[in-house]
């Protein structure tokens, strides 16, 4: 009963989130709609590598209160507990990727092309957060064009301040995922990887000699 009534709860939770994925990548919503929806699917979605630090805080406080020695047989219950909880993150990565997919690559791009301050900040967002993970590193290498916006500066998703901040955000979660997904060559090759460690190198602001300043003013309603 416990376990059917979890499996049910889960289908609940999909479906509530798939209808919000809908909201997200239709281009029909209102702005305000298109915003909370993006930001909340971020939310669920959440930044790896600020969890992973949450978890290494919570492991230091944890060990500070751990006997000195533990049986055997507690040994064996972490063991279990380790195997359950890595289960439980591949349906959850699995559930984050659909609900991606769900949005649509594509809407994200309009999203962070969207003369709309707001609309772009929330794409951004989602955009960071998927790229933290490898399935998000998947789907924006397959994505056509996105790296290359992405990359490009002068002609890219913005050239405010903001955008700047943003796209960097993005590309920077990238570059450290590359670092540590098993296969990321097979998505992204050499030159794109060299060109996106030295957009990383060179920071949000970066300009060629001779090129425009970086605009300050964002786009408002």
């Amino acid at each position: 009963n416990h376990q059917h009534q979890q499996q049910q709860l889960y289908k609940m939770l999909r479906k509530g989130l798939f209808l919000v994925a809908r909201v997200a990548g239709e281009r029909t919503s209102s702005g305000q709609a298109k915003v909370a929806s993006l930001v909340g699917l971020a939310n669920v979605v959440g930044n790896s590598y600020e969890e992973e630090q949450q978890t290494v805080i919570n492991q230091h406080h944890q060990h500070q209160h751990q006997q000195e020695e533990e049986k055997e047989q507690q040994l064996k219950t972490r063991r279990n507990m380790i195997l359950n909880v890595e289960e439980a993150a591949s349906a959850v990565d699995d559930l984050h990727a659909a609900i991606v997919n769900r949005v649509g690559m594509r809407s994200l791009v309009n999203a962070i092309q969207s003369p709309f301050a707001d609309v772009a900040a929330a794409g951004y967002t989602l955009l960071r957060n998927a790229a933290t993970h490898g399935w998000g590193l998947e789907a924006i290498s397959v994505t056509p064009g996105l790296m290359e916006t992405l990359l490009d500066r002068e002609k890219g998703a913005g050239s405010s301040q903001k955008a700047c901040e943003w796209r960097f955000a993005v590309l920077q979660a990238l570059h450290m995922t590359l670092k540590r997904y098993n296969g990321a060559e097979r998505y992204i090759d050499g030159s794109t990887r060299e060109r996106l460690a030295e957009f990383v190198r060179q920071g949000p602001y970066y300009k060629e000699r001779g090129a425009p300043q970086v605009k300050v003013a964002t786009a408002t309603r």
